[in-house]
């Protein structure tokens, strides 16, 4: 047994399948430490709380708000064009590319969004972070 065994027993054993109102079913992933739904073709990923074996409501309601409202959609649609304006070179590989899976968790109190956008050219995986709605910054990892 190592010293993070020792960490992770403190945490409640997450429930394996949870049926939310309006994201529907949910499934823990241990290799995500999180629990993972779909929506419109969207994959979702709602981080632990480490006080809870459940979804804790602030990730639901926020999940629930990206994904049933406009604000996500449009917020990537503002990125993606602020990008493009700096960096014309992009335009088409972004043009093609839209939301494939949003991770959603706490940090220091704070509700953070990381949306994946996918692959473009030469492998490169363009992402967004947003602390709630606001967008705080867009790129990608080769």
């Amino acid at each position: 047994m190592s010293i993070f065994d020792i960490w992770k027993s403190k945490r409640p054993r997450p429930i394996d399948r949870v049926e939310l109102d309006k994201l529907g079913p949910v499934v823990w992933s241990d290799d995500d430490e999180s629990w993972r739904g779909s929506v419109d073709g969207i994959s979702f990923f709602i981080g632990i709380d480490d006080s809870s074996d459940y979804p804790i409501q602030p990730l639901i309601d926020y999940t629930e708000s990206a994904l049933l409202n406009d604000w996500l959609r449009d917020g990537v649609s503002a990125a993606k064009d602020k990008y493009v304006a700096q960096h014309p070179q992009f335009a088409d590989e972004l043009a093609d590319l839209s939301i494939e899976s949003v991770h959603v968790y706490l940090r220091k109190g704070l509700r953070h969004l990381n949306c994946h956008l996918g692959y473009g050219e030469n492998d490169r995986f363009w992402a967004l972070d947003f602390i709630d709605s606001r967008c705080t910054g867009m790129g990608f990892d080769t």
